[in-house]
């Protein structure tokens, strides 16, 4: 406390020094050199550094010559009376030169300078120092700046300096003739230009008249948009200002000047672009510019702020876009502002009305854009306030809630479709009567009374249902915290109308509607349509043309829970007409029925659907299986009807929300003929073409869709079986397999079948397992018993129990047939019917079977496949049965051994004909010599013909032709027959014809000619061969051997033959030698077989005893050889002279030699 006491002595000691060196002046000389050293001496005494700067600037003006004596006067004058005043040399006597000065520098005229000397006393005398200096600083910034104000921030300047200084009460400045008033401030200027006025420095207040504001900081031309000044005011202080009662001119949309109000401020950093002032406000709030742009008319206040052109309005008188259509008004958009450039024109919070008819589509606050240049029209719900309501459509009487809406104004169409770049792809169109229990119960929350309720009770409280919050604050008794999130919450769901600036509200239908079907006093209904897509598609569209509004990305909707109607769009598309009437393609599910057409037409009012256009009708039946809660599930019905016409009737009209029980709703009424069809894949690969087969309905009613039972399906019609069966009437039901169908039996007379191709008798029934049948067929001869036909347009087929034809021995033949457990395939309309056997085969003639297939027509009786005898078996893919035989053109033929359970005999490609009356079998080759296999002798033969005698048991085989050329050129005829033994090299002989013991399994073949075995030549003692099991040969006996073949050097007789195969054989037998007398001597081979090399070679031995010549010259016993490749037989044994000479020894020599018996020539040992 003791420093701060000091500290103010200190103070207080200096400022007392300085007074007392300044009151030394007690009066300024007024002589010129003095009055300058003394000022000089008055000021630098004070601050010297400051003050001898002062003083030097002021000499120069002093001593310039520029003060006439008079103003020196005045000078003198003034700094005395200054003096006396006890002003300070800081500030007031500093402020005084630097003004000074600035006068004199500033070219005004004298008598300026006397009215400001005179003001100067006048404020001087007031005793009010900051008067005076502020004044001081006022003109010292006028006289250098032409300023008539100037702080840091802004500068008020006049062009020219054209004033007089007055006083009354204060100083002011009275601007006579015109000037312009320049306002500097932040780099940026404002001009107000020629207008006059009076500035009051002191107030810093300019008091105006007259003058010209143009837009030339937002772009225009001076001439083009301007405002005319009447009377106004000026804070200079401020870069801004306000004035009443201007007039406007703006070329652009006016012919005429507009009254009203300017706001003027200057901003820094401003362009053309970007400027918001000057500012004119319209008094008049009801401007119509016709054609603003094309179609579009404006009605409201006109602003204009900058370079932007503003509707503007208030909250009671709003201004208007018109967007008219055909020359009509169509949307109206009112908002208290609408910003309107060249290329934009927008609004924040914008009231909507779409008209249409005498209905509209409304919405009390959307963002709004226009786009002149392209022409399109955006509004947006914001996601705040009240843009968080829906649009309230009266025409199509729904609440609609979306995005945005856009509408090219030249386009007959609006869209609704989610923002650019929004994921949200959604939108909900719902009933204005809608209702929806759990919505209502939601809204309650833990609330003792519903708020709707609370609102409706004060609204009869009040009288009224218009009131702003304070209001329901007192009625309902709440909190103004309260009451603003509910009714902001209420307002979203369009059950009030909530401004929140004013607090106000307003109740709509909606509460009322929603209250009363809470307490069942007021219908509704439970229609929405949900509105979900993909990419750029709009969620809905709207006609200009008719009003109709397409809604897209529909799944389905709710027609009623009550009686469970829901419909699914085709396309997920509905068109919404007037009142909630709507068009659509695809299905409607009423309880168990499904609709699936075109051209659907729901009306509300009616509260029904016509269907002119119902391509099919889908039926749920109750199965016998139950849920886990004991209802009985249901299950699709197969068969559809279609080509239907008729309407659905809901509900009642005035039911909709199905309060009151209807049992008998939803009920279906055709209006025309339908159809059953019977030609899905499914059903027997799609034979019942639905040209021809079909099921023809007459018109129909179905009732209680919700409850019927599957017995309630009786429906009367006639079917048309594609000449299956002449056309009969019939009712439709439910089958086991739940499709459509009926069981029925025959007339008792049965129904002709195919148009009289044969007859049908007793049970008859269709469902999607086809038209089918339990009976007999009648066709031909033939009796068919099934308990399963199928009978086809074409055809009829049938695992048949028993079947029979009956024999026919004259005329068109027909052998007994029957069968049991066969599949029968007839075509009526190509004549046969076809008999198939499965396990059991047929059987014909005296109990022989048929496995295969029997072709029954008119011509007779064909078949296929194994024919099975006692012993034999044949097969062929075409058997023409008689009454007593049959023929095969090709067949191949088996014969079993007898004694063993084997194939002994076997053939293909043969000409059958067996006759049973004459117990044979003739077959002839296909092919002149068909292969016939000898399984159990391991033999096979080409034999042309052979037949079979059933009762004998064996087999002629025979030939009709020569073979090939043989040895010798002897012809070969008959049949080859080889052996096919794997040790035997295919062993073969030709035989022209030959038997077959079928019990024995002998092969006898007659007529062989020879069998070639090596290189010999075999010829059997009359022609005969037998080939037993295992392809053994018979041992030949008497037979000839030619060997070789090529040479035929050698025979040999009388031979006892065993062929083992075709390369290999042993025999014996006799060989004829002649000698050159033509004697003829035999020779017996005991051994005859086959050299290595295939070569026939035999050895024989000649006893002595025999008396065996070569010639009559040459007596020979041993060995004789024979080689088949040589000529000649080789001699290996003795040999003597044969002659008649006693004294010539006649003694054996032994040789080995080859003896040419023409010309016998001995070789002789030289040691005889």
């Amino acid at each position: 406390m003791q420093k701060t006491i000091k500290y103010l002595l200190v103070i207080c000691g200096f400022i007392f020094t300085f007074s007392a060196e300044s009151q030394n002046i007690k009066e300024f000389s007024t002589d010129s050199v003095k009055f300058y050293e003394e000022m000089k001496s008055f000021l630098e005494g004070a601050r010297k550094k400051e003050g001898k700067a002062l003083m030097e600037e002021f000499m120069t003006i002093w001593y310039g010559g520029i003060f006439t004596e008079r103003e020196r006067n005045d000078v003198y004058d003034i700094t005395n009376f200054m003096i006396s005043k006890k002003m300070q040399p800081f500030p007031e006597f500093k402020s005084y030169l630097f003004s000074l000065m600035s006068f004199f520098k500033s070219n005004l005229p004298e008598e300026s300078f006397k009215t400001w000397n005179r003001i100067l006393k006048k404020l001087i005398n007031s005793g009010n120092k900051k008067d005076f200096t502020n004044f001081l600083e006022f003109s010292n910034a006028l006289f250098e700046e032409n300023a008539i104000y100037q702080s840091a921030s802004v500068t008020w300047k006049v062009r020219p300096a054209s004033f007089s200084f007055e006083y009354k009460e204060q100083p002011f400045l009275q601007f006579e003739t015109e000037i312009d008033l320049i306002c500097l401030s932040k780099g940026d200027s404002a001009v107000i230009y020629g207008t006059k006025g009076t500035y009051y420095p002191l107030e810093q207040l300019w008091k105006g008249e007259g003058g010209v504001v143009t837009w030339e900081r937002a772009g225009f031309d001076r001439q083009d948009v301007y405002a005319e000044l009447s009377t106004y005011e000026i804070k200079v202080k401020s870069p801004s200002y306000k004035a009443k009662d201007v007039v406007f001119h703006n070329n652009f949309y006016f012919s005429h000047p507009l009254k009203g109000r300017i706001e003027e401020k200057v901003l820094a950093n401003v362009t053309p672009e970007n400027a918001t002032y000057p500012r004119f406000y319209s008094y008049d709030k009801r401007i119509i510019i016709k054609d603003l742009y094309k179609n579009v008319d404006y009605d409201g206040g006109y602003a204009q702020e900058g370079g932007k052109f503003k509707g503007s309005g208030t909250k009671e008188e709003r201004a208007r876009l018109i967007f008219n259509w055909e020359n009509e008004p169509l949307l109206i958009a009112e908002s208290e502002s609408f910003s309107i450039r060249e290329e934009k024109i927008s609004s924040e919070r914008t009231k909507i009305y779409i008209q249409i008819d005498e209905d509209s589509i409304v919405h009390p606050g959307v963002k709004l854009n226009f786009l002149p240049k392209s022409r399109i029209l955006s509004l947006y719900r914001p996601e705040e306030g009240i843009g968080k309501t829906p649009f309230f459509d009266s025409y199509h009487q729904v609440d609609m809630y979306f995005e945005a809406l856009y509408w090219k104004i030249d386009d007959p169409v609006m869209e609704i479709k989610p923002l650019a770049g929004s994921t949200n792809k959604k939108a909900f169109f719902e009933s204005t009567n809608f209702f929806q229990q759990a919505r209502y119960d939601k809204l309650q929350g833990i609330d003792a009374v519903h708020p709707l309720v609370r609102i409706r009770m004060c609204i009869r409280k009040l009288g009224y249902d218009e009131f702003y919050v304070d209001e329901l604050v007192k009625c309902m008794k709440l909190p103004p915290t309260q009451i603003r999130p509910l009714l902001l919450r209420l307002s979203f769901m369009g059950f009030v109308f909530y401004d929140y600036d004013a607090d106000f509200v307003r109740v709509n239908p909606k509460l009322y509607h929603y209250v009363n079907a809470r307490a069942q006093k007021e219908d509704y209904d439970v229609i929405a349509f949900h509105s979900n897509v993909k990419g750029e598609e709009p969620n809905a569209t709207i006609n200009l043309l008719n009003f109709d509004m397409t809604i897209r990305g529909v799944k389905n909707v709710l027609l009623s829970d009550s009686q469970k109607v829901y419909i699914f769009p085709k396309e997920r598309r509905v068109v919404l007409k007037k009142n909630r009437d709507f068009t659509f393609d695809g299905i409607v599910n009423a309880g168990k029925f499904e609709f699936y057409g075109s051209n659907y037409e729901f009306s509300y009012d009616n509260f029904n659907i016509n269907m002119p256009v119902i391509d099919s009708l889908v039926i749920w039946a109750n199965t016998d299986k139950k849920d886990e809660y004991g209802n009985r599930l249901e299950r699709r019905v197969k068969t559809v009807i279609q080509y239907l016409k008729g309407d659905l009737q809901i509900d009642g009209p005035g039911n909709k929300s199905g309060i009151i029980p209807n049992p008998h709703l939803p009920e279906f009424r055709s209006h025309k003929d339908s159809y059953v069809f019977y030609d899905r894949p499914s059903i027997q690969k799609g034979v019942y073409d639905q040209d021809k087969f079909y099921f023809h309905l007459k018109p129909f009613t179905f009732d209680s869709l919700v409850s019927f039972d599957n017995k309630s399906v009786q429906l009367e019609g006639t079917l048309t079986s594609a000449g299956i069966f002449p056309d009969f009437e019939e009712k439709l039901r439910v089958m086991p397999d739940y499709s459509l169908g009926f069981s029925r039996p025959t007339p008792p007379d049965g129904f002709e079948m195919y148009g009289g191709k044969g007859k049908y008798f007793n049970e008859i029934s269709l469902s999607h397992k086809g038209l089918k049948g339990n009976g007999r067929l009648e066709y031909l001869t033939s009796t068919t018993e099934s308990k399963e036909f199928f009978f086809y347009p074409d055809s009829t087929n049938a695992m048949a129990d028993n079947f029979v034809i009956e024999e026919q021995p004259a005329g068109v033949q027909y052998p007994p047939t029957s069968a049991k457990d066969v599949y029968i395939h007839w075509e009526p309309y190509n004549d046969v019917l076809t008999a198939k056997t499965i396990d059991v085969p047929f059987s014909l003639y005296d109990g022989t079977k048929l496995t295969g297939e029997l072709y029954l027509r008119p011509t007779g009786l064909t078949g296929k496949g194994l024919y099975r005898f006692k012993d034999a078996e044949m097969e062929s893919n075409l058997y023409d049965f008689k009454f007593s035989e049959f023929f095969a053109d090709t067949a191949d033929f088996r014969l079993k051994s007898l004694e063993e359970s084997v194939l002994s005999f076997s053939t293909t490609n043969v000409k059958a004909h067996v006759d049973f009356k004459e117990r044979k079998g003739v077959f002839h080759s296909n092919s002149g010599g068909s292969l016939i296999d000898f399984p159990v002798n391991q033999y096979v033969c080409y034999m042309e013909k052979f037949t079979w005698y059933m009762d004998k048991e064996e087999i002629e085989l025979g030939a009709e032709q020569v073979a090939e050329e043989g040895a010798a050129d002897v012809k070969l005829e008959g049949s080859k027959f080889i052996s096919t033994h794997p040790e035997q090299d295919s062993l073969s002989f030709y035989s022209p014809k030959a038997k077959y013991d079928l019990k024995k399994n002998i092969i006898t073949a007659q007529d062989v000619k020879y069998i070639p075995v090596a290189d010999a030549q075999i010829y059997p003692d009359s022609g005969l061969v037998i080939i037993r099991k295992k392809a053994k040969m018979d041992p030949l006996k008497n037979a000839e051997i030619i060997a070789n073949s090529i040479t035929k050097y050698h025979k040999i007789y009388n031979a006892n033959v065993n062929i083992a195969g075709r390369l290999k054989y042993k025999a014996s037998g006799t060989y004829q030698y002649k000698d050159e007398n033509s004697q003829i001597q035999e020779i017996l081979f005991e051994d005859i077989s086959i050299d290595t090399t295939y070569q026939t070679v035999a050895e024989g031995e000649i006893p002595k005893e025999r008396g065996f010549t070569l010639s009559p010259y040459y007596d020979y016993y041993g060995k004789v050889i024979l080689q088949a490749n040589n000529r000649y037989l080789v001699f290996d044994g003795n040999c003597k002279i044969a002659h008649e000479c006693d004294y010539v020894p006649k003694n054996w020599f032994s040789f080995k030699a080859e003896i040419d018996p023409e010309e016998i020539y001995i070789p002789i040992d030289s040691s005889l």
